[in-house]
């Protein structure tokens, strides 16, 4: 029971500290429209032909000058119609160039960053879409701040599901510790779905120089660098007009073999922080699995354990709704908290062995 009380009473200090970031961090309150800065959006690809017209789409609505902006498209050795829908689509600021190393998503980056004409790096992923005043969130942080890097918000596009309930949820709560990372000056979460830093600075750090071996990784690899020279440069556009959205895993099997490539890297990170919260959250979900089970059996007593979890994640995800709104069923969201512990630890012990699949091959973490 000790270790119950011990273990659980760490994971809501946890939560306290994390929720504290989320609602101190200062929102972006207003946009300049002012256009001075000049940015490179850069976006891999491969095989994404379902997803790339999407992203076209909303790339042609951005509100900001097109003299000031290119978008670089990197083929990553496509063998679908992606290049085709890219050709028929694109503006004359839209580019297709062909990935000059291996097939992997950092190769691919290097390649497109290598050839960017503007200073400001901005990066998505092929199945995304991005909201009309992207750049110009970015111009107004660049221009009202000293910054090196800004981390922007992402979230899955809203769907009814418990699959996609499952994922909104736990990809919600990182979203919560990338925001409150950067305001205690500590971060260690970044997504690549958006993305902003100085090119400058990206090659003066060595760029993916270390982890190129790393299938995934591209953005938190890259913001351990920024954190390390730059702490207090790395800033979070905690704004909706900054929300880029993305497409959930349609399939269990899909999440899980995702999931393992996510876990893979974690092993690899330097930071202190991610090390200790990913071991806290580990064992805290260890923990519920037996005080559920023995709780629902007749000791009622242990149910306290889940409870106290329940209600401080469920504070944390309200209070992250305010700056990323999404759907939150409460039904689901019950059925989700009893289950994920399972779920949870089960990939961690299928990412000890590190094997998953992406693209349609098998890869090693």
């Amino acid at each position: 029971m000790i270790v119950f009380i011990i273990v659980i009473s760490i994971y809501v200090l946890f939560i306290v500290w994390v929720l504290a970031g989320v609602i101190n961090y200062p929102g972006l309150r207003g946009i300049t429209g002012d256009n001075k800065q000049k940015f490179s959006i850069i976006i891999p690809f491969k095989n994404e032909e379902r997803f790339l017209s999407s992203l076209l789409k909303s790339l042609k609505r951005l509100n900001y000058n097109p003299q000031y902006y290119e978008v670089i498209f990197v083929d990553d050795h496509s063998i679908d119609k992606s290049v085709r829908v890219i050709q028929e689509l694109a503006d004359s600021n839209m580019q297709i160039i062909l990935s000059s190393g291996n097939s992997s998503k950092k190769a691919a980056l290097l390649t497109g960053i290598r050839r960017a004409e503007y200073p400001w790096i901005v990066t998505t992923d092929a199945d995304c879409e991005v909201p009309e005043n992207w750049l110009q969130v970015f111009d107004t942080i660049i221009a009202q701040n000293e910054v090196k890097m800004i981390l922007g918000p992402v979230k899955f596009k809203d769907k009814t599901g418990f699959l996609q309930q499952l994922q909104q949820v736990e990809f919600m709560a990182l979203q919560a510790l990338s925001l409150s990372g950067v305001y205690w000056k500590k971060p260690f979460l970044s997504n690549g779905a958006n993305l902003c830093f100085d090119k400058n600075t990206f090659f003066e750090l060595g760029a993916y120089e270390g982890n190129m071996q790393i299938m995934s990784g591209d953005d938190v690899f890259l913001l351990e660098k920024f954190q390390r020279k730059y702490p207090d440069q790395i800033y979070y556009a905690k704004t909706t007009r900054a929300l880029v959205s993305t497409r959930y895993q349609e399939e269990i099997a899909g999440l899980i073999q995702q999931k393992i490539r996510w876990a893979g890297k974690i092993k690899h990170f330097h930071s202190f922080w991610a090390f200790v919260a990913g071991l806290l959250i580990l064992f805290t979900n260890i923990l519920l699995i037996p005080a559920l089970i023995i709780g629902i059996m007749g000791d009622i007593n242990f149910l306290i354990f889940p409870v106290i979890k329940l209600l401080a994640d469920l504070i944390l995800l309200i209070y992250t709704r305010k700056f990323i709104p999404f759907r939150l069923n409460f039904l689901y969201f019950i059925v989700v908290f009893i289950l994920y512990p399972f779920y949870y630890v089960y990939v961690s012990l299928l990412s000890i062995k590190g094997v998953y699949i992406w693209k349609d091959k098998k890869f090693k973490a």
